[in-house]
């Protein structure tokens, strides 16, 4: 029965286990899905826990700030006396333990000399080896214990202790050497041990700044000062390194970003490594060379790096400003450091110059270049150009007082001036670095541009460099003098640019002024070359450049020679190019005193010639000469008065000269006394001269300008062209007017005479208005005698007049 009930019992329990399984399936299928519910929902809240006890902790750190760096001050003393204390307790416990273990406590007497034995032979039994042993023993295995628990500050507080004033130093005496150094000995190798660990966790490249400086001041306390100045060496340059190769393999389109950043980092970091060093050692240290050393080769690895970047810099365009921001950016950065004490500039400039000069000279070798391309289309004309906020001096007699802000230029002139320009604010900067090669970069420049103005000047282009352009030669009178007006007005703008410039380096000034000198005695030469060329033209090739100008037979009375009568021809053209606005009034007053006075320096290369050329000549012969040798110089000192700007050492100049040849004809066997001549005669015939010499061109321009109309009137569609016979007749009729308009001339001869007197005495301005009267009375002459009502009276003439009026027009 009872196997039976057993049976079934298990039976049913089986069933209903089965029946529980599946049950409890269903159940825990629900239970896992609202487990899962639950426990998300409980991370949730652990999470926004977390985070408000963050933020709880990092309040209460900050509130509590201030008290705890205090409390950790005042414990840090407290922490000295309870290492001492401990050593304290430590004998204490060694002489307790020596108590106990001696015999004599065994023994309990009450006997007054038992006790005095007693404490005989416990002086007796104390073994201050033995004491010494004990309680090295104790600091070696404290020691071990701190060492493997990472316990390193303690450790270090240890031997902070030993270091100083240690209980165990009173010992020292008491105890054998070969103790006291086996003590020290295995205190230094516990001391490496600590060293070792501080050195592992400084030198780990995931060491943070905090722990860096921990570790490092760590062996510092330890002795290692040299070691732990290594190792921050070592952490910077690495630093350094990786940051370096991060910028290098960024891709960055714009090289002014990459060495903006670079220069940024560089001395960023080396800022940071000064600081730590002055934390390590203090402001004073004996390091402090060490630390300059790794600054220095730090600067020139960052100077290779930087001279890499501007070799990259291939393009010429801009690429000069690009360098020079460059620059800009390193010193800027580098003199940041100079706030603690650390002067890099110079090791910076002398790692970097060379590759700068290198660079300045590539991009001013362009320029160059660049100048002889805008030189090669110069025509040599000048033309108001605007050179606003370029000249410094607002005083300046090459700008006008209504334009100040304007020069007369050439084509390249004002193309070399905004060149200079844009140069001047590129290297603006670079100036107290490199100096004295800017300076030469310029001059060289400028020299250059000179050297293309003096070929053009003196017709020396079949000889043109390599890779130069052909320039366009100065043919004309106004072409060469525009050249040295234009280069005047470089000149003094170039001096006032370069004194700007280099106005704060004191150790240029001499160079200065010794190269602005060099300029101007270039500027001299050309210009002294033109009046040279202009008065040997004239005074040298007299027959053949006769044909060039007026009639000069048509003069009358005593006039200079022919030289000096074209001479003077000339100089009126040079005055027209101030009133054409070619060249500055004042600057044309300086090259016509030249010009004078370089003819008073041909004449008396030539004078003595003059004089043994015609030794042989008669007596009247020889005071003819002399008269008009006199009349020749006083027409000079004419033309220099007619134009403002007699001096008196032309003067001077004059009257030596007539003295030399009256010296040289008297040599020669004339008497002087025979002949005088009239002084007074020769000045009113120069005077005369010059008027007479105004008048005719004056004339010979009206002709001109009546030619010119008859011309086009002839090309005009609706003229009497088209008629028959109307060619010959127009131009029999032009000849009868030149006729009529001569013979009004001769029969008004004596009016002018006295007009002309009148315009000599009442200067040049007077003179060109009373001329100019006098010819309008004669073309009014000629309208009532030889024109009516479009129609010309013809006038009964010689054939020889014909011929002669003939060539007058021909030569007009």
């Amino acid at each position: 029965m009872e196997n039976a009930e057993s049976l079934v019992g298990d039976t049913s329990t089986e069933l209903s286990s089965f029946t529980s399984d599946e049950d409890s399936d269903i159940e825990s299928d629900e239970l896992a899905s609202m487990t899962a519910k639950g426990i998300n929902h409980l991370c949730l809240e652990l999470i926004e826990l977390k985070q408000a006890s963050e933020v709880d902790f990092q309040d209460n750190l900050i509130s509590n700030y201030s008290s705890f760096i205090r409390v950790y001050r005042e414990t840090e003393g407290i922490n000295n006396e309870v290492m001492q204390f401990k050593y304290h307790l430590m004998a204490q416990k060694q002489l307790v333990r020596n108590l106990m273990d001696n015999d004599c406590l065994k023994i309990v007497s009450d006997d007054d000399q038992m006790d005095a034995g007693l404490d005989e032979s416990m002086l007796d039994d104390y073994n201050p080896a033995m004491s010494f042993k004990t309680c090295a023993d104790e600091v070696l295995e404290t020691l071990d214990n701190l060492l493997f628990e990472h316990r390193l500050e303690e450790a270090l507080e240890i031997f902070e202790i030993e270091d100083g004033d240690s209980p165990k130093v009173k010992f020292r005496e008491d105890i054998s050497p070969d103790v006291w150094m086996c003590y020290k000995s295995d205190m230094a190798e516990r001391r490496v041990m600590l060293a070792d660990k501080l050195t592992l966790m400084a030198d780990n490249t995931r060491v943070s700044a905090a722990e860096l400086q921990k570790s490092l001041g760590g062996l510092s306390r330890l002795g290692f000062d040299h070691l732990a100045t290594r190792l921050l060496f070592k952490y910077y340059h690495t630093r350094i390194a990786t940051g370096v190769s991060n910028l290098q393999s960024s891709s960055r389109s714009l090289p002014g970003i990459y060495v903006h950043d670079l220069v940024k980092y560089v001395f960023s970091m080396m800022s940071q490594a000064a600081k730590s060093f002055v934390v390590l050692h203090g402001e004073t240290s004996p390091y402090d060379s060490e630390l300059m050393k790794w600054l220095c080769e730090e600067t020139e690895a960052f100077a290779a790096l930087f001279i890499k970047h501007v070799r990259s810099i291939s393009q010429i365009n801009g690429g000069l400003s690009t360098v020079v921001d460059s620059v800009h950016f390193a010193m800027s950065y580098c003199s940041l450091l100079e706030r603690q004490n650390l002067k890099l500039q110079p090791c910076l400039i002398e790692h970097i110059l060379p590759c700068m000069e290198t660079t300045l000279k590539t991009h001013f070798d362009h320029f160059k270049k660049v100048i002889s391309i805008v030189t090669s289309s110069d025509v040599w004309f000048m033309e108001r150009y605007l050179v606003s906020g370029m000249l410094t001096d607002g005083h300046s007699s090459l700008v006008s007082e209504q334009h100040l802000e304007y020069c007369l230029l050439t084509n390249s002139g004002r193309k070399f001036v905004s060149l200079l320009q844009t140069v001047i604010e590129d290297v603006a900067s670079l100036v107290s670095i490199m100096g004295s090669s800017i300076l030469e970069e310029l001059m060289d420049l400028f020299t250059e541009y000179i050297f293309i103005l003096e070929r053009a000047l003196t017709y020396e282009t079949d000889d043109v460099l390599e890779g130069a352009s052909r320039i366009k030669v100065a043919e004309s009178l106004s072409q060469k003098v525009s050249i040295i007006a234009n280069l005047s007005t470089l000149e003094y703008f170039f001096s006032n640019v370069i004194r700007t410039l280099f106005k704060d380096v004191n150790q240029l000034k001499i160079v200065i002024d010794r190269d602005m000198t060099s300029v101007s005695d270039i500027c001299s030469r050309l210009k002294a070359y033109l009046c040279k060329q202009f008065i040997q033209s004239i005074m040298s090739n007299e027959a053949s450049c006769v044909k060039d100008y007026v009639d000069f037979d048509l003069l009358q009375g005593p006039m200079p020679s022919l030289p000096y009568q074209i001479l003077f021809l000339e100089v009126r053209k040079v005055e027209e190019l101030a009133e054409d606005n070619i060249v500055e009034f004042d600057w044309l007053v300086s090259l016509l005193t030249e010009l004078v006075e370089t003819a008073f320096d041909w004449i008396s290369k030539h004078d003595e010639t003059w004089a043994t050329d015609h030794k042989n000549d008669t007596t009247d012969q020889q005071s003819d000469r002399l008269t008009q040798f006199a009349l020749d110089m006083q027409f000079l000192v004419e033309i220099a008065r007619r134009g403002g700007y007699l001096t008196t050492n032309m003067i001077d100049r004059s009257t030596d000269l007539v003295s030399q040849m009256e010296s040289a004809i008297a040599s020669s066997g004339f008497d002087l006394n025979r002949y005088i001549v009239d002084y007074e005669k020769v000045a009113n015939s120069a005077t005369e001269a010059i008027i007479e010499l105004e008048a005719l061109v004056e004339k010979s321009q009206l002709l001109n300008e009546d030619f010119d109309q008859l011309d086009d009137e002839e090309y005009q569609p609706h003229s009497s062209i088209n008629s028959p016979n109307s060619s010959e007749g127009s131009f029999e009729t032009t000849e009868d007017l030149l006729i009529h308009d001569f013979e009004e001339d001769e029969d008004e001869d004596e009016v002018e005479d006295e007009k002309i007197t009148d315009i000599g005495e009442n200067g040049p301005m007077d003179t060109k208005k009373n001329l100019h009267n006098v010819l309008t009375e004669n073309s009014d002459a000629d309208e009532k005698s030889g024109i009516k009502d479009g129609e010309f009276e013809e006038a009964s003439v010689t054939s020889d007049e014909q011929l002669e009026l003939r060539k007058i027009r021909r030569d007009s």
